[in-house]
């Protein structure tokens, strides 16, 4: 869960030498500040801005072949995601 604020959190991956993957958003509100195309080992650096929106909000990414669900928590809500 990412605070209604702006913050950024790193996705690693451990893989075999020289084994290709990438990440790619599937949202319009998230970025990466790191190589989306990697050979082997390696992260992704995932920035999330504010979130201006009164309720919270849920995005994906694809990482190594793997969905990743981005949870933000909105502006007048401070109660977090629950896991499920």
């Amino acid at each position: 869960t990412i605070p209604a604020t702006a913050g950024a959190f790193t996705v690693n991956v451990t893989t075999s030498f020289g084994c290709p993957w990438s990440a790619t958003s599937a949202n319009e509100w998230t970025s990466f500040s790191s190589a989306t195309w990697v050979l082997g080992s390696g992260s992704v650096i995932v920035n999330v801005p504010s979130n201006p929106l009164e309720v919270p909000r849920i995005g994906s990414l694809t990482v190594a072949g793997q969905r990743v669900v981005v949870l933000q928590q909105s502006t007048t809500n401070s109660a977090p995601y629950t896991d499920v």
